[in-house]
């Protein structure tokens, strides 16, 4: 098991590289040509589809994160708050495949039809929900080790900037120019990119936590 937190999340920012470079180039191929017909197979690469391989690989590994989150919680005595951390990871990884927060958007836009602050309406209760677990888990980070709290919380604050931050800058962006600007891809580009990163990072803090302070626990 040496080094393999090392290992494994250089294998995975190859992966995001390689999705990252076929989206640039799906991207420059739709502003050069202007006729998104003619290559319907960027929907395979477009970081803003959904249901293909960006998809794919982003709810990957935020159920990676979840089920490391799982393994830390047995290795330490059921920590419950590792539990509730791979929870809601599981949660993020359903919900980056079927796109829940989309269908909540949705319901809150029924009843906040007059609201135009927001593009992406999904954001209002999700924020929410984020500020409330954040004041459940402050003892918890206090009393972690700060090489590893700091790490981890800096996985949530990008992960954080692209899904929250930078989707309510593309959503300004749609609703002044519509989705089919330079800016927009630019914006969005960012943002999902942030969240994958983010989260290689957070597997890869994760699997040091595993591999170096809790590597007694496997002979136990």
């Amino acid at each position: 098991m040496n080094n393999l937190y090392k290992s494994i999340s250089k294998k995975l920012f190859m992966v995001f590289t390689i999705l990252f470079l076929l989206n640039f180039l799906q991207l420059y191929i739709y502003f050069l040509i202007d006729d998104r017909n003619i290559f319907s197979f960027i929907h395979m690469f477009d970081f803003d589809m959904e249901y293909n391989l960006p998809t794919l690989f982003s709810s990957f590994i935020l159920l990676i994160s979840a089920i490391l989150f799982y393994i830390i919680s047995k290795l330490i005595n059921d920590d419950i708050h590792w539990k509730i951390l791979s929870i809601l990871f599981i949660f993020m990884s359903i919900d980056e495949s079927l796109q829940i927060h989309e269908y909540i958007g949705g319901i809150v836009r029924y009843y906040l039809k007059d609201f135009n602050y927001i593009y992406y309406l999904w954001v209002l209760p999700y924020t929410f929900i984020i500020i409330f677990i954040s004041l459940f888990f402050i003892k918890f980070f206090i009393h972690l080790k700060k090489e590893y709290r700091n790490k981890i919380l800096i996985s949530f604050f990008l992960f954080l900037l692209g899904a929250v931050g930078f989707d309510i800058l593309g959503g300004y962006e749609a609703s002044l120019h519509g989705t089919r600007t330079i800016t927009y891809s630019f914006l969005y580009t960012i943002e999902e990119s942030l969240e994958m990163l983010s989260i290689i990072y957070l597997i890869r803090t994760l699997l040091k936590y595993i591999e170096i302070e809790l590597k007694g626990s496997f002979n136990k």
